[in-house]
């Protein structure tokens, strides 16, 4: 299947502005299958040492633990690029032990979390300082204690999950926990206004509207940006030549990094506009030289500059 992918991800590279938001759903799907298939690689091998992660229930029972995979960042969103870090945690149903080897028992939170290292070191996945919590924990930690950036970090969460009932449960309680509560106070300034240069953006300040409105206009609470951008045509809180532009910017700046990520082999890193990278992605964007790439780039930040700053 990751063949098939790549191959209908190479042709779609042919026009990489135009199909961006295709390109980059469909490497988010590659990297779920990946990321399923290695937990449940080493979460089998877990198990064959230390047992059944578990929990005793009412009727004094072990009863199995669910383990749901939150995702987010670009992967969250389903905006994987080539260069996007691969944002992970764990959260499980139940506090509890492992089950069915008694003398290597071990708690619930050491298995899961010996098994998130094993996987992110595989996936080559960032570690946060919270990468593993119980569900009781994950909503204590933010509803009292999670900073404003975990907040924004909330929308675009996505759920992967083979318990359903536990995935829907979570999902639920990851909407309610990003949009159903009150933004605190200075939550604009904190978002918008530290560095003016933030104001070109696009992520961030949508981000911002949607925990703004999405409390009224439940249809604005979409983890894609080109999902939002879209729906937001439907509302009047920007004009739709606006909204094609963002659309636009969101497309050129998702591409840059593609291409640049593609062209050197380095993720991240500073564009160069006079280099000879710069040249190749004109070329590949189907512009004349890097001039005409370097105009373009300027007048999108621009633009999208103008538009957000009317609107924080």
């Amino acid at each position: 299947k990751k063949r098939e992918e790549q191959k209908i991800i190479n042709t779609l590279e042919g026009d990489p502005l135009k199909n961006r938001q295709e390109i980059l759903r469909r490497l988010s799907t590659v990297a779920d299958t990946l990321i399923m298939t290695c937990t449940a690689y080493f979460s089998n091998q877990l198990t064959t040492i230390h047992g059944l992660p578990s929990f005793l229930s009412s009727y004094k029972q072990n009863q199995p633990t669910s383990l749901a995979i939150l995702c987010s960042g670009d992967l969250g969103a389903e905006e994987l690029n080539y260069n996007s870090p691969i944002d992970l945690s764990f959260v499980y149903s139940n506090r509890g032990e492992t089950f069915g080897r008694d003398k290597k028992s071990i708690d619930n939170n050491e298995f899961y979390t010996t098994l998130f290292q094993k996987v992110a070191k595989t996936l080559s996945a960032k570690n946060p300082e919270r990468a593993i919590m119980s569900y009781d924990h994950f909503i204590d930690h933010h509803m009292n204690h999670a900073n404003d950036l975990e907040r924004v970090a909330l929308v675009s969460t996505r759920v992967l999950a083979d318990d359903s009932e536990f995935r829907t449960r979570l999902e639920q309680q990851i909407e309610q926990l990003a949009y159903d509560r009150p933004l605190p106070l200075g939550f604009a300034k904190e978002m918008t206004l530290n560095h003016e240069s933030e104001l070109t953006n696009v992520t961030k300040v949508l981000r911002f509207i949607q925990l703004s409105h999405g409390t009224i206009f439940k249809d604005l609470r979409k983890r894609s940006l080109f999902d939002v951008l879209n729906i937001l045509k439907g509302h009047a809180l920007f004009k739709q030549n606006e909204l094609e532009l963002m659309i636009a910017a969101h497309a050129l700046d998702g591409t840059i990094a593609s291409l640049l990520y593609l062209i050197t082999g380095k993720a991240g890193g500073i564009l160069d506009v006079e280099s000879d990278t710069c040249t190749e992605i004109a070329r590949r964007l189907r512009l004349r030289d890097k001039n005409e790439f370097k105009e373009k780039l300027l007048e999108t930040r621009k633009v999208v500059y103008n538009i957000l700053i009317s609107h924080v």
